[in-house]
């Protein structure tokens, strides 16, 4: 996308700084407030950097009750299969060392870790855990309250006029936050999941099984036949943003089950071999202040910079 308006590393950093607009910040490091890249770990005591670099942690921010983490793309966060690496697994291993060691071995068990939210294997982006089972039922909660907000970042594959035409347009310049003088679309559909296939796909309304699946977007940059997206969940469906953008006439470039083939002239292999879709904004309560905690990250995939 060189030569072309995109999303790069500052436009990133300066939409950033202009999403925090009404706040009152005393600098970008705060309790409450922080900006991160992908590569950036966050120090925390006891943790050295030795153990970061052999267990592949990018920790963005972490509590006694929470820690968020960094997904690089094709890691699962769960998985069953024997022999197969994930997350949840490296991140246990992560807590089991530095200064969670002690108190391991005072109770010989595994430290506490619960995942309050997924994303799919192919996206990369934040993931959060909770520590203690008080901060799991808090997040949970929240996340069940749609307290917890997560946006994404997508570029796909359309025209612009089949953007404008595939949602309900809403004016955030008019009515919405001051600094964004661009539409939000809405989509909403009903979804059923095939769990031999693993696919899921859009259907009519009422169908036995399906499940309502709303979202909201919004272009950031648009050339030659690709947009990115900044896109806000209201619903939590299995790949609902990749089922609903594909389903609309916008599938998102490299993403091998939804996705029309498409690769932009000159694009790195590195780039089409995952969907280039991150979670790259996550806000929710601290469980143990109260105060709001929002991170965001920077994404690998370079369409997306």
């Amino acid at each position: 996308m060189s030569g072309h308006e995109t999303l790069n590393q500052r436009n990133l950093f300066n939409y950033s700084v202009k999403s925090l607009r009404g706040l009152r910040l005393r600098s970008f490091f705060v309790t409450d407030i922080s900006f991160y890249t992908a590569g950036t770990q966050h120090e925390c005591p006891g943790h050295t950097e030795r153990n970061r670099r052999i267990m592949s942690i990018r920790v963005i921010q972490e509590s006694r009750s929470w820690i968020a983490v960094y997904k690089p793309a094709g890691l699962a966060v769960q998985t069953g299969r024997i022999g197969e690496t994930d997350l949840e697994s490296e991140l246990r291993k992560y807590l089991a060392g530095g200064r969670h060691a002690e108190e391991k071995n005072r109770r010989e068990q595994p430290p506490y870790l619960a995942v309050i939210h997924r994303l799919d294997q192919p996206v990369e982006g934040i993931v959060l855990f909770a520590k203690n089972p008080r901060a799991a039922a808090s997040l949970s909660s929240q996340l069940q309250q749609h307290i917890i907000r997560k946006e994404y970042l997508a570029c796909v594959h359309a025209a612009r006029d089949a953007q404008i035409s595939a949602g309900h347009a809403e004016d955030a310049g008019a009515g919405g936050r001051p600094e964004q003088q661009t539409c939000w679309y809405g989509l909403c559909d009903w979804l059923i999941r095939d769990g031999k296939t693993n696919l899921s796909r859009v259907t009519a309304a009422g169908t036995k099984g399906a499940k309502k699946a709303e979202l909201e977007y919004r272009i950031l940059s648009e050339s030659d036949g690709t947009a990115v997206l900044e896109i806000r969940l209201h619903t939590g469906r299995h790949h609902q943003i990749r089922v609903q953008l594909a389903h609309a006439g916008m599938p998102i470039i490299g993403d091998r089950k939804y996705g029309d083939g498409f690769m932009p002239a000159g694009c790195h292999f590195a780039a089409s071999s995952f969907p280039a879709l991150c979670a790259w904004h996550l806000s929710f309560t601290d469980p143990d202040s109260g105060k709001n905690v929002t991170l965001k990250v920077k994404p690998e995939n370079l369409l997306l910079i």
